[in-house]
């Protein structure tokens, strides 16, 4: 059994909101270590977890790196969004010389 199927089962529900918190803890030390490894210049992608989605899929270069927040400049501008701000865990580094790095527009 795993850890969420006893949690589904009720076998941790007096640890609930220490658990709800650990997640949160986690997830926020994962986004800063995410974060970290933006640098100004990198081209990146609008994952499948972006909101709003008509940003998913979209391209842009870092133009800078605020903690844990990411602004992005956008080779398509879209509804008003030039550079959005945005957490690193809804964009991805595009590596360059792939072929999707010959898409974006300078």
């Amino acid at each position: 059994m795993s850890v969420a199927n006893d949690i589904l089962n009720g076998q941790h529900d007096a640890d609930l909101d220490s658990i709800i918190a650990a997640i949160n803890g986690r997830r926020q030390a994962l986004s800063r270590l995410k974060a970290a490894s933006f640098r100004p210049g990198m081209l990146v992608r609008f994952n499948d977890r972006t909101r709003p989605a008509y940003l998913r899929g979209q391209m842009g270069r870092v133009s800078r790196v605020q903690r844990q927040r990411i602004y992005v400049k956008l080779n398509d501008p879209v509804t008003g969004f030039t550079e959005p701000r945005c957490p690193a865990d809804i964009i991805d580094i595009v590596p360059e010389g792939t072929g999707a790095d010959l898409t974006y527009n300078d």
